[in-house]
């Protein structure tokens, strides 16, 4: 994939993890917190036809339980390290992040990755999560600017991957087992 690209003035360094997965870091500033992240394949791109949306909602809800900890228990694990974590999907892949005091950060991470590899999407969350993902659909659709930030995918892309967007008729089609299926 080659360097990364130097961004201001910070020194990145770069190496291999153990078991072969590309590191990058870098220290800016001087708070002592950190930021692990974790891109997966698999984005918004790789939905399949008539589940449109699969990738935002597996991220949108992966932190919201797994088989050894429940949504509040995840929750406030990372609150108790001063933690906080994330997870969006871009076209090409999944980015999990969670930022935590340095001290705290291994520990942070291992929840992360417990999300990351173990995630049960719980059915009432996949339904919460839908219901509003579906009503911002449904505000975005009254508004010109909103519109046509969901429209430009399909006149850019076609057909192609990158011109699948979430609608209201296909994410009513996405069930608990494609979410689990998705990692």
């Amino acid at each position: 994939a080659g360097a990364v690209p130097a961004i201001a003035d910070v020194d990145i360094v770069e190496g291999r993890l153990s078991n072969g997965i590309p590191l990058a870091s870098a220290q800016a500033g001087v708070v002592p917190l950190a930021t692990m992240t974790v891109v997966m394949p698999g984005g918004s791109a790789t939905d399949p036809a008539g589940k449109e949306g699969l990738a935002d909602l597996a991220a949108a809800i992966a932190e919201k339980g797994t088989p050894t900890r429940t949504a509040e228990q995840i929750a406030s694990a990372l609150e108790g390290l001063g933690a906080s974590m994330t997870a969006a999907a871009a076209p090409d892949g999944v980015i999990f992040s969670v930022t935590a005091p340095v001290a705290n950060l291994t520990e942070a991470g291992g929840i992360m990755a417990d999300v990351i590899r173990n995630a049960d999407y719980p059915a009432d969350e996949l339904e919460r999560e839908r219901a509003r993902t579906i009503d911002s659909l449904r505000v975005a659709l009254k508004d010109p600017g909103a519109l046509a930030g969901l429209i430009a995918p399909r006149l850019f892309y076609g057909a192609a991957p990158y011109g699948s967007v979430a609608t209201i008729d296909s994410l009513p089609a996405i069930t608990r087992g494609d979410l689990v299926g998705w990692r």
